[in-house]
């Protein structure tokens, strides 16, 4: 299944991660979070870190990219 880089186009085979999140509190409680479904980047834009121009939408996929780490 090939998908393009949201940020370079490149075409490339995707490994996204979907693992659950644990969420730990000041007080000690444990919340258990949905998995968050990273944003797949090829390796090349992961190497480079975030593009300085990019095109309409890739901003939005970059920031969701950033949540899920």
């Amino acid at each position: 299944m090939d998908k393009r880089c949201p940020f370079c186009e490149y075409k490339f085979t995707p490994s996204v991660e979907n693992v659950p999140h644990i969420d730990i509190k000041n007080d000690g409680t444990r919340i258990l979070k949905k998995p968050i479904h990273k944003v797949a980047t090829c390796t090349k834009c992961e190497a480079q870190g975030p593009p300085s121009e990019t095109k309409k939408g890739a901003i939005k996929a970059w920031n969701r990219r950033e949540v899920g780490k």
